[in-house]
């Protein structure tokens, strides 16, 4: 049973792994204005940063002030800060929507 649950959090996990290849699918940035992908372009499947600004955010974000401008989110979300316009999906976030 252990390794049925295994597998199951590893083929999660391998999804987004296996679109690392298209545009914007990583980003990572100290702020804003220093990041790989720009702020009017969305991240496909990880997000690390302190503060980042983009249109919307899918899989995993971490991040201490995360910024979505537009869009739907779908994404794992641990953040202090967080500013969404929607989001889907788990969030852990100190202060939400300020």
């Amino acid at each position: 049973m252990q390794n049925i649950v295994i597998l199951f959090l590893l083929l999660i996990i391998a999804r987004p792994l296996c679109t690392l290849q298209a545009q914007g699918a990583v980003q990572l940035s100290l702020i804003n204005s220093i990041q790989i992908v720009p702020e009017n372009e969305a991240v496909t499947a990880f997000r690390l940063a302190i503060y980042v600004k983009n249109t919307h955010t899918q899989y995993f974000d971490i991040e201490i002030v995360t910024q979505n401008s537009s869009g739907m989110s779908k994404s794992v979300q641990w953040s202090f800060v967080g500013l969404q316009d929607d989001f889907t999906g788990w969030q852990a976030v100190l202060l939400p929507d300020i």
